[in-house]
């Protein structure tokens, strides 16, 4: 065989053995997470899990009906990035895509102060602030990656805890939007960031500050 065939053969094997790894990395850690996020939730109620509909990536969506205030249900689903597919792993990642957790909430309270905040530079955060010309919003100060506006009574306590959340978790917390309609809360986040402490802490802390909203 010559040199070119050698190649082709070798690029094989190892593309074979990156998805072996990426697979097996991915199922280990999909079940980690998945581990990691019921013990958090079943503090709140019962909980149901399924996966992703529509993605063959590995993840899963969890329902919990909240026993008590201030949720009335909880919806957490977390997506792995696509590790076994060299390519599309080499792409999302020069886009900016990490292992991510979306956390939705409708409150037993509508909350009467909307919410958005985001890293600065997010186009769908500029177009939904810049394209409210009835009920604009204004903009506060916030830790230096981030930008934040808010509309409706100005709530203080709300907007420190929200604060002291995304200084906390120092990007790991990518967007949040409090709005009046459903979901009422609405979280993304870099999964590595938050398992660094269990899940019924960072939740708690959600509950917190799902509290201070009036």
């Amino acid at each position: 065989m010559n040199v070119g065939q050698w190649i082709v053969i070798g690029l094989c094997i190892f593309i074979g053995l990156w998805y072996a790894t990426g697979f097996y990395y991915n199922r280990r850690k999909s079940k980690a997470v998945a581990a990691w996020l019921y013990t958090g939730l079943s503090l709140y109620g019962n909980v149901k899990v399924s996966r992703l509909k529509g993605t063959a990536a590995w993840g899963a969506q969890f329902h919990v009906d909240c026993r008590e205030a201030p949720f009335r249900y909880f919806e957490v689903a977390f997506l792995l990035e696509a590790r076994e597919n060299l390519p599309l792993w080499i792409y999302n990642r020069l886009l900016g895509t990490r292992d991510e957790i979306v956390l939705k909430s409708n409150l037993l309270r509508v909350p009467s102060q909307e919410l958005e905040a985001a890293y600065k530079g997010d186009q769908q955060f500029k177009n939904l602030v810049d394209g409210e010309e009835k009920r604009p919003y204004e903009s506060m100060s916030v830790p230096p990656w981030f930008v934040l506006a808010y509309r409706g009574r100005k709530d203080h306590d709300s907007l420190d805890h929200l604060q002291e959340l995304l200084k906390k978790y120092n990007r790991g917390i990518t967007r949040v939007s409090i709005q009046r309609k459903d979901p009422h809360l609405l979280m993304r986040a870099n999964l590595s960031a938050l398992q660094v402490e269990p899940a019924e802490k960072f939740l708690g802390e959600i509950r917190d500050f799902a509290i201070s909203l009036r």
